[in-house]
């Protein structure tokens, strides 16, 4: 399971962030666009499950900094 944090500025889009995935966010004009692909500043916090079978098998070199536990994973 993975946390999410759906938040909401006055002059912005809705946004997802990952906290675990640093990088990791999505946007939408609406609660409802953001959920397919809040009025004041506030976060909703989900847990989702993440199918990481699903991901790619091929590496690639970069060079990254990144928590050594999801390293380890």
């Amino acid at each position: 399971m993975v946390k999410i944090i759906i938040h909401k500025d006055p002059e912005n889009d809705f946004g997802v962030t990952v906290p675990d995935l640093p990088g990791c966010f999505a946007a939408g004009d609406t609660m409802e666009e953001l959920l397919k692909r809040n009025n004041d500043a506030y976060a909703i916090w989900w847990v989702v499950s993440i199918d990481l079978n699903k991901l790619s098998d091929r590496t690639k070199r970069v060079n990254i900094t990144i928590p050594e536990k999801l390293l380890s994973k």
